[in-house]
């Protein structure tokens, strides 16, 4: 859905797939306006244990590399970033591990939350679009009755299999 977006607003979207040591690593997205090229590994929140962000960074770690050999000599620009800005467990550990890549590997990388990629990219009514999709969407959702499968899986199932999604 994003891509559909950013293409609208102008941007070319690119392969997201990239060979590493035989392994395929995919980005979450992958575009380019012109002169350069932005990719996104995005998450829906930041709230995980301590092995699962070590895991994380270590695999963006991996796609950087392989962008930077895809794309020698462009200028590259990176997004570590989490759709849902009320969940920032590990804020401080994200923020050090970015910018300790961003030097290592000499290229912009920015940790974003919410809103501030499309910021950062000077597209904030794409945010807004979504925002307002995302309500539309929840305003569409039928209210389901009170169900427990684990309880009485007949009788939840009975409840729920006559209901029709709202028109949208």
């Amino acid at each position: 859905m994003i891509d559909k977006y950013l293409q609208e607003k102008g941007f070319d979207i690119l392969n997201k797939r990239f060979k590493d040591n035989g392994d395929t690593l995919e980005l979450d997205q992958m575009f380019s306006n012109k002169s350069t090229i932005f990719f996104v590994e995005q998450k829906v929140r930041d709230d995980h244990d301590s092995s699962k962000k070590r895991g994380q960074i270590d695999n963006f770690e991996k796609k950087i590399s392989a962008i930077l050999e895809e794309y020698k000599g462009k200028e590259v620009v990176g997004f570590f970033y989490f759709i849902d800005d009320s969940f920032t467990k590990n804020k401080n550990f994200y923020t050090t591990e970015i910018q300790k890549l961003s030097t290592d590997y000499g290229l912009v990388l920015h940790l974003s939350y919410g809103n501030n990629l499309f910021e950062k990219l000077n597209k904030i009514e794409v945010w807004n679009e979504i925002l307002n999709h995302l309500k539309a969407w929840k305003n569409n959702i039928p209210d389901l009755p009170e169900i427990n499968f684990d309880k009485n899986p007949q009788a939840s199932f009975e409840e729920i299999k006559y209901l029709k999604p709202l028109a949208i």
